[in-house]
């Protein structure tokens, strides 16, 4: 089972600057749960990641500015067994925090094709 929610809300705070900012939030529950590394125990877990971005337009091109946070934590039981260790990792050394800084310059080509660079996550 795989359950995906993702809300988002954007706003022009003044003519050449605007805000987004989105949440998104993934469930994962595998249902093998026999044996040693089985998907549950390898891959059951949530996630959610939260952004925020600032857009300015200069020189007719926009801008973009953002951060992202990102969290993944697994939620079996069971630990599991890698082959370079002699002991079991459990699922809370595989957690993860993750955090992204981007910056950007939107630019339009023509109406139907657009193109994004800079650095992003």
């Amino acid at each position: 089972m795989r359950n995906v929610g993702d809300v988002g809300f954007t706003a022009g705070l003044t003519e050449k600057i605007g805000l987004a900012v989105s949440y998104q939030n993934q469930i994962y529950d595998y249902e093998q749960d026999s044996g040693p590394n089985n998907r549950s125990a390898m891959l059951d877990g949530w996630s959610t990641w939260e952004a925020g971005r600032s857009v300015q337009v200069v020189a007719g091109n926009p801008g973009v500015v953002g951060y992202k946070y990102g969290i993944v934590e697994h939620t079996h039981e069971k630990a599991i067994f890698v082959p370079e260790s002699l002991l079991p990792v459990s699922n809370d050394v595989r957690d993860i925090n993750s955090h992204y800084l981007f910056a950007g310059v939107e630019h339009s080509f023509n109406r139907s094709c657009s193109s994004m660079r800079g650095l992003a996550p």
